[in-house]
């Protein structure tokens, strides 16, 4: 809370320096990366202590918007997702039970340090935004097939993902995915 809140006074040290906005934001950006990492730890390390285990799978989340762009403002609200790695049908509702509680605690912790929750509810808690690799990639190619205004936003909103904790080369390969479907 104490880092989120010292973000107003930084930005407008640097805006008095005549640093560039562009820059400013990308600092402001990689604070609110570096509270995304440190809370998804910080709830990972109490979810083994509280006796939730290891991740079942590998997993990587990412923030979108804005924080995708690494154009964050200083109030920005949550546009966050997981890409889960892909696991047998048999096992989702073990694994997807995992990775509902860490999104409402993720959530609900960066809500507290300031990072309102998104009221679109774009976030790792509505199924919409968690979901494994491949079910992303059958996503983005429906929403390219789509005609809709709904579609057209998911995909605005989806598009400047940017990994901020995990295994990163999930996001990658369905970056390189998306640029084949979108060709």
């Amino acid at each position: 809370r104490e880092v989120k809140a010292a973000q107003v006074d930084l930005a407008d040290e640097l805006f008095a320096e005549s640093i560039p906005v562009p820059e400013i934001q990308s600092v402001l950006t990689h604070i609110n990366n570096d509270l995304y990492r440190r809370i998804i730890e910080k709830n990972l390390d109490d979810m083994v202590q509280n006796g939730w285990g290891e991740p079942p799978v590998a997993f990587c989340v990412i923030v979108m918007g804005s924080g995708g762009r690494g154009e964050s403002y200083l109030y920005p609200d949550q546009d966050n997702g997981f890409i889960l790695d892909d696991y047998p049908d048999s096992r989702h509702n073990e694994i997807d039970r995992f990775f509902i509680e860490l999104a409402m605690r993720m959530t609900d912790d960066l809500d507290k340090v300031g990072i309102p929750l998104c009221k679109g509810h774009v976030m790792a808690t509505n199924p919409v935004w968690r979901k494994t690799a491949s079910q992303w990639r059958e996503q983005i190619s429906l929403w390219c097939r789509r005609q809709s205004l709904v579609a057209l936003r998911f995909s605005d909103i989806f598009f400047d993902f940017r990994p901020v904790y995990g295994e990163v080369d999930l996001a990658a390969a369905l970056r390189e995915d998306i640029s084949r479907t979108v060709k």
